[in-house]
């Protein structure tokens, strides 16, 4: 679901501070580009990266499988869990990172992921996250949930649950980790450009051709007007995401 581009993916990736062989957790990993992301611009610091994300069967394969395309299965583990209860002992991580996962967190949920992502920290160890504005510009929501409305039409062809979008406040979450045990807790605002990512679109493509005419007829006009406003608003930049960091 992830469009950001690779600057803002750069600028994420050097505000993480990894010394050789940390214990990573990043949270809310998705297909786990950006857990191989780290992995590969870190492996000389010989990092173990676990990667975990809801329990959804093709969902952690696929995530599998690209760890094992870019040959990074000794620094990466993908595991699927539910992030309000970490399947990792207290104080172990050394670094906790999201990026785009917070806008699929229920408000209702915010407080037990944050403790969670507390208590597996070390003492002095950094959180960073990176997601979406709330009071983002409105091409850049569109953009963004006109995707979700595609996957979210396809997992329904499939049988797979839903995805929904919380778009938080940077204050409130700031509030949250702070109740939560962090120290420090601060926020700025990132600007971002969208791009279309080819390889998402793609994978679209053959999701869609793999189910009956009828299906494929109406999620195909979907997928053309998530591609004609990529290429439409694809050019500008936007302050439509933020940074929000803190220290157990």
């Amino acid at each position: 679901m992830r469009h950001s581009s690779n600057d803002e993916r750069s600028r994420f990736l050097n505000r993480l501070k990894i010394g050789k062989g940390y214990l990573i957790l990043d949270a809310g990993t998705g297909s786990g580009d950006f857990a191989i992301l780290i992995g590969e611009k870190f492996k000389e610091k010989q990092p173990w990266i676990v990667a975990i994300d809801f329990d959804l069967k093709e969902h952690i394969k696929d995530a599998r499988n690209s760890v094992k395309e870019k040959k990074l299965a000794d620094v990466i583990s993908i595991v699927g869990a539910d992030l309000r209860c970490i399947p990792i002992k207290g104080d172990c991580i050394d670094n906790v990172v999201s990026y785009y996962f917070l806008s699929f967190v229920p408000s209702k949920d915010l407080c037990r992921v944050a403790h969670e992502m507390h208590r597996v920290l070390k003492t002095s160890s950094p959180m960073l996250m990176l997601d979406f504005h709330p009071k983002s510009r409105s091409e850049t929501q569109t953009i963004f949930l006109e995707m979700v409305e595609l996957s979210n039409a396809l997992k329904d062809a499939f049988g797979a649950p839903y995805l929904k979008v919380n778009f938080h406040d940077p204050r409130y979450l700031k509030e949250i980790f702070g109740k939560a045990g962090f120290r420090n807790v601060c926020y700025q605002i990132f600007k971002n450009r969208i791009e279309t990512s080819k390889d998402l679109v793609n994978f679209y493509e053959e999701m869609i051709a793999k189910l009956s005419s009828n299906n494929r007829s109406r999620l195909c006009r979907k997928l053309n007007r998530v591609k004609r406003n990529l290429t439409k608003f694809g050019k500008a930049e936007y302050t439509d995401a933020y940074l929000i960091r803190g220290v157990k």
